[in-house]
């Protein structure tokens, strides 16, 4: 019975891992900025199971906040919250758009291949009817002790919606950029348009099986309210401190601070008094 027991749950952690996607209790965090006026993040939680189609689908909750510039100070807006859907069959996961569902990405792609994210069957006459993501990589890479297989994306020239970038199983598209972000992103296939595109960060991704994931070494949420003297009980020495207009300070002050550590990571804080 006691080896039953093990084999029964070496087999179940096994496939935890191997799951390419939709592992319960899976947080993914993303901060935005680039524009002058405003920056926030964005959380995505696998929140439930449905069905869509007659699949059974992922229900995807998505919770934005933008972080404002004020006379006293920047602050934090109302969270808006939005859900999204996907599924995944074997190696493919899809998303949920426009009433059907696409593949989002093929993580067994590979080098050379192409994948059809999406067809808007000619709405956007500037942009090809077939958006693609071609595959310039593939590998496997050692994350939390865990094997994770990734592909390296481009985005097809005239494509409607896309991403660039490395797409790992369980967790999707960690690159960040203009191109880097849980979803394809829609982009203007007019040349002559200028458009500035929100600038995206992968902060941070974990599950009920695997580790808190942060390749950047920063806050998950970097943008949390603490007080001045919170500052102190980093164990981290701080180099130096740069105020949101980018003039370096000597001591902590009120409102949105850059701060760099010794040991290389960076973080934005927004400090408030008690």
């Amino acid at each position: 019975m006691k080896i039953l027991l093990f084999l029964l749950s070496f087999s179940l952690i096994s496939s935890l891992q191997a799951q390419v996607w939709g592992v319960p209790g899976a947080i993914w965090h993303y901060q935005f900025g680039g524009l002058i006026l405003y920056e926030g993040t964005t959380i995505f939680r696998y929140d439930r199971d449905t069905i869509i189609d007659n699949y059974s689908a992922q229900v995807i909750e998505s919770s934005q906040q933008f972080v404002y510039p004020g006379p006293n100070g920047p602050y934090q807006g109302p969270i808006s919250k939005s859900l999204g859907y996907t599924r995944f069959s074997g190696d493919t996961v899809f998303w949920y758009k426009d009433n059907e569902f696409f593949p989002l990405f093929d993580i067994g792609a590979q080098t050379g291949d192409s994948l059809i994210i999406h067809n808007d069957h000619g709405a956007s006459p500037l942009c090809d009817s077939m958006s693609i993501l071609h595959v310039t990589a593939s590998g496997i890479q050692t994350i939390n002790g865990v094997d994770l297989r990734f592909i390296d994306v481009e985005r097809g020239e005239k494509s409607n919606y896309g991403y660039n970038g490395r797409i790992y199983e369980r967790m999707g598209s960690v690159s960040g950029g203009a191109h880097g972000y849980f979803w394809p992103n829609q982009f203007v296939c007019d040349s002559n348009v200028i458009v500035e595109y929100f600038q995206w960060q992968f902060n941070c991704y974990d599950d009920d099986t695997f580790a808190l994931y942060s390749p950047t070494g920063t806050a998950c949420n970097p943008y949390q309210f603490v007080s001045l003297n919170e500052l102190h009980l980093n164990e981290k020495e701080v180099i130096k401190m740069f105020d949101a207009m980018g003039r370096e300070i000597n001591e902590a002050n009120e409102g949105l601070m850059f701060i760099y550590y010794s040991d290389g990571t960076t973080e934005k804080k927004i400090q408030i008094e008690k």
